[in-house]
Protein backbone atom coordinates (compact mmCIF):
# COMPACT_ATOMS: atom_id res chain seq x y z
CA UNK A 1 0.00 0.00 0.00
CA UNK A 2 3.10 2.50 1.07
CA UNK A 3 6.12 2.25 0.72
CA UNK A 4 7.57 4.35 3.31
CA UNK A 5 7.55 5.00 6.71
CA UNK A 6 5.34 4.78 8.67
CA UNK A 7 3.70 2.11 6.99
CA UNK A 8 7.05 -0.14 6.20
CA UNK A 9 7.83 -0.49 9.83
CA UNK A 10 4.79 -2.68 10.08
CA UNK A 11 6.08 -5.38 7.66
CA UNK A 12 9.60 -5.23 10.35
CA UNK A 13 7.10 -6.68 13.10
CA UNK A 14 6.71 -9.86 10.89
CA UNK A 15 10.50 -11.02 12.12
CA UNK A 16 8.52 -10.44 15.27
CA UNK A 17 5.94 -13.22 14.96
CA UNK A 18 5.31 -13.33 18.77
CA UNK A 19 4.94 -10.03 19.73
CA UNK A 20 1.85 -9.89 16.57
CA UNK A 21 -0.80 -9.26 18.63
CA UNK A 22 0.39 -6.58 20.80
CA UNK A 23 1.27 -4.82 17.55
CA UNK A 24 -1.67 -4.81 16.03
CA UNK A 25 -3.67 -3.88 19.15
CA UNK A 26 -1.26 -0.70 19.69
CA UNK A 27 -2.19 0.43 15.97
CA UNK A 28 -5.55 0.17 16.13
CA UNK A 29 -5.03 3.46 18.51
CA UNK A 30 -3.28 5.38 15.73
CA UNK A 31 -6.41 3.49 13.30
CA UNK A 32 -8.55 6.69 12.06
CA UNK A 33 -11.23 4.63 11.40
CA UNK A 34 -11.90 3.51 14.55
CA UNK A 35 -12.58 7.13 15.73
CA UNK A 36 -14.61 7.83 12.80
CA UNK A 37 -18.45 6.39 13.88
CA UNK A 38 -17.47 8.72 17.12
CA UNK A 39 -17.36 12.03 15.32
CA UNK A 40 -20.44 14.29 15.41
CA UNK A 41 -18.91 17.62 13.68
CA UNK A 42 -18.85 17.82 10.14
CA UNK A 43 -15.47 17.01 8.80
CA UNK A 44 -14.09 17.50 5.77
CA UNK A 45 -11.55 14.67 3.79
CA UNK A 46 -8.82 15.62 1.54
CA UNK A 47 -6.78 13.27 -0.21
CA UNK A 48 -3.54 14.02 -1.82
CA UNK A 49 -3.73 11.61 -4.57
CA UNK A 50 0.14 10.69 -5.23
CA UNK A 51 0.76 10.81 -1.37
CA UNK A 52 3.07 8.44 -0.62
CA UNK A 53 3.17 8.19 2.81
CA UNK A 54 -0.88 8.41 3.80
CA UNK A 55 -2.24 6.88 0.50
CA UNK A 56 -5.57 7.51 -0.96
CA UNK A 57 -6.83 4.30 0.25
CA UNK A 58 -6.04 4.94 3.72
CA UNK A 59 -8.06 8.24 4.10
CA UNK A 60 -11.20 6.55 2.15
CA UNK A 61 -11.31 3.81 4.99
CA UNK A 62 -11.79 7.04 7.67
CA UNK A 63 -14.29 8.82 5.38
CA UNK A 64 -16.80 5.80 4.66
CA UNK A 65 -16.23 4.68 8.31
CA UNK A 66 -17.70 8.07 9.05
CA UNK A 67 -20.98 7.29 7.01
Amino acid sequence: MAFREPYTEIAQFAQQRDKKDRVFETLAYFDCVNFARRARATAFFSVGMIDDICPPSTVYAAYAGEK
